[in-house]
């Protein structure tokens, strides 16, 4: 009985861990609206917001807010600020 309680216990842990890795945003968790004003936050992701099947991170819901007013336009803006990120050359930005 002590082994059929283990093995639960394990397997929900393995599931919890995989929900949380699918559960990434882009830019590396990184606040979307902060990326697309060209200085990246860090973030936790508590705070996010589907776009188009991807998962965008705010450090608060005010920057989720504004980020979500014209979302494509602040996404394409983001992705031409990561860019940089993505080809190893970014000098000024946390990529990591």
């Amino acid at each position: 009985m002590k082994r059929l309680y283990i093995c639960s216990a394990v397997i929900g842990v393995v599931a919890l861990g995989i929900a949380g890795a699918a559960s990434a945003g882009e830019y590396k968790n990184a606040d979307a609206l902060s990326v697309a004003q060209g200085k990246p936050k860090r973030t936790d992701c508590s705070i996010k917001e589907d776009v188009d099947t991807k998962t965008y991170c705010f450090g608060d819901e005010a920057a989720k807010a504004e980020f979500m007013k014209d979302a494509k336009a602040n996404v394409a803006k983001a992705d031409t600020y990561w860019q940089p990120c993505k080809e190893g050359i970014a000098e000024y930005m946390y990529c990591d």
